[in-house]
């Protein structure tokens, strides 16, 4: 009889799922069947990596539109979404009927009690993903963002969502369980950057969190771009793909290295065209997408909107990072490349071309900036990333099947 997969859980977005694909590749590399609940998307994306796509109809447009979170409002619409996108990957794998259970759930923590109700209504072990900023019993990131976003400090706790709840009573898991896996406690939590770059990492117990630094994934590297052969320093310039709807500060980005001897390589997702960037700049380049592990192979800079996968993607290829923060999250992110002397960090309200260029030449010639930024890729690659990251999943899971072949959550 076939070994029962690990199944994973996430959500459709790029930079949740670029790490997690790693991992769970990492895993089927280790000789462990994995399968990822999936929006048709990324369902290629998965399974050109050995893992079997379990396709689930997202509730989100595609791409993902989700809201800024910087209101208690806009944080309430986003809880809602994820709640919902949570509870369509439950159902889907519950009406899969005569299905065996997997061997475990591994979750992004943006899905947690959905695969948490998963895990404990299979009685099987489940691992916890931090893509981004991590949670522990004695730190969370929410009063920090409270002080900097007043109004978020009035956002509520969340509740548990009722849908859910009746989906796992519907399939026998007692009311009052259900509602205390909100709970993100896991006996292993995987932390996707290392501890020197997290923040307060002093409260997080070494023996329930790994800090495993980025998961990069080979396959990921394979779209090769090179400069142009008399092309000057490059600057990489992207802000992802959530919220990458920002024609003025690409505008920006093109007129502060207009006429300079910096080569530009722009990335400005699906809604901005070039046309919307004002005159050309024959040093610049303007593209929807970019592979960006190539291009930062070149980059001596990168400007970028400080999510926590492009970041450590910056950081891991060794290149210091202008944060152009999005999000409160983003902020944090950001805050911390300045604080630590990675980079530095840029409100949106504050871009002038004359500042991203002053910015830029800054972050290229400093050698305070150079030798700090060396010496955090030295600590990410002796991190582990996502093959210590696939042994601590696999080493946990052989420990638990030993002490107990059903786990009591």
């Amino acid at each position: 009889m076939s070994e029962s997969p690990v199944l994973f859980a996430g959500i459709p977005a790029h930079g949740h799922m670029i790490p997690t694909s790693a991992l769970a590749e990492s895993l089927v590399a280790r000789g462990l069947p994995v399968e990822f609940l999936v929006s048709d998307e990324f369902a290629d994306s998965v399974r050109a990596s050995g893992v079997r796509p379990l396709i689930y109809p997202t509730t989100w447009s595609v791409p993902a539109a989700l809201p800024v979170p910087r209101t208690t409002a806009d944080a309430m619409v986003l809880r809602r979404m994820l709640a919902e996108e949570a509870v369509a990957q439950a159902r889907t794998v519950l009406r899969r009927r005569g299905a065996p259970p997997p061997r475990a759930v591994v979750y992004d923590t943006a899905v947690g009690p959905a695969a948490r109700t998963l895990a404990a209504l299979w009685g099987v072990p489940a691992v916890q993903v931090f893509t981004g900023v991590a949670t522990a019993p004695d730190f969370s990131l929410a009063p920090i963002l409270a002080q900097r976003y007043p109004d978020l400090a009035l956002l509520p706790p969340p509740e548990p969502d009722p849908a859910l709840l009746r989906l796992a009573t519907d399939h026998g898991l007692p009311r009052h369980r259900a509602a205390a896996l909100r709970a993100p406690w896991e006996r292993l939590s995987l932390v996707l950057q290392p501890r020197a770059f997290h923040p307060e990492s002093e409260a997080f117990d070494p023996d329930a969190f790994a800090f495993v630094g980025p998961c990069l994934s080979p396959s990921r590297s394979r779209a090769v771009w090179r400069p142009p052969s008399d092309a000057g320093p490059v600057l990489l310039v992207a802000l992802g793909t959530l919220y990458n709807r920002r024609p003025v500060f690409y505008r920006a980005c093109v007129e502060a290295m207009r006429g300079t001897a910096w080569h530009t390589v722009l990335a400005v997702g699906g809604h901005v065209a070039p046309d919307d960037l004002g005159p050309a700049a024959p040093n610049v380049e303007v593209h929807a997408h970019v592979p960006q592990p190539s291009v930062l192979a070149h980059a001596r800079v990168a400007i970028g909107h400080a999510g926590m996968g492009s970041t450590m993607e910056a950081l891991a290829a060794g290149v210091p990072v202008l944060a152009v923060p999005q999000t409160p999250e983003q902020d944090a992110v950001a805050r911390r490349v300045a604080e630590l002397g990675l980079g530095a960090r840029l409100p949106p309200e504050r871009v002038t071309a004359a500042l991203v260029r002053a910015t830029v030449d800054h972050l290229a010639t400093d050698p305070g900036v150079r030798e700090r930024v060396a010496a955090m890729r030295s600590l990410l690659r002796s991190a582990g990333g996502a093959e210590r990251a696939a042994f601590l999943i696999q080493d946990h899971l052989e420990r638990r099947t030993a002490a107990s072949p059903r786990v009591d959550r």
